[in-house]
């Protein structure tokens, strides 16, 4: 079970480590840049808790172990999304401006994907 509720923070960490190493190839790394690019990052869960607070006005229910599982098995998907979003603010910005939007959008895309991941997992489950 802990590799079921341990893979969401796993696919950040993975889509967070591959966009550095991305950006790192077109826009090298410097403290300034890094820490823009957690900015970004920072900023997305921010607007995601607070759309969460504005919208969720009930909690949902319980996930079932197979819908979870189905759901994270996704994953590929949201961190290849996101990853691909780094890269194309890779070349379309540059320096921190960079670093500081990828990280704002790839984690937002990831955030996003990961909940529509998790749709889809129990839409599969209640059609069974």
């Amino acid at each position: 079970m802990s590799v079921m509720d341990n893979s969401s923070a796993f696919a950040f960490s993975t889509t967070i480590t591959g966009s550095f190493a991305l950006l790192n190839l077109v826009a090298p790394a410097s403290a300034v840049r890094i820490f823009a690019g957690a900015a970004g990052t920072v900023l997305a869960f921010m607007v995601a808790e607070w759309l969460a607070l504005l919208f969720l006005r009930h909690q949902p229910d319980d996930e079932s172990t197979s819908t979870r599982l189905f759901g994270r098995m996704m994953n590929f998907v949201s961190v290849g999304l996101a990853l691909g979003v780094t890269t194309l603010i890779g070349h379309w910005l540059s320096g921190a401006t960079s670093w500081f939007v990828a990280g704002l959008l790839s984690s937002l895309v990831f955030i996003l994907i990961e909940g529509l991941e998790l749709a889809v997992a129990e839409a599969r489950e209640a059609d069974e």
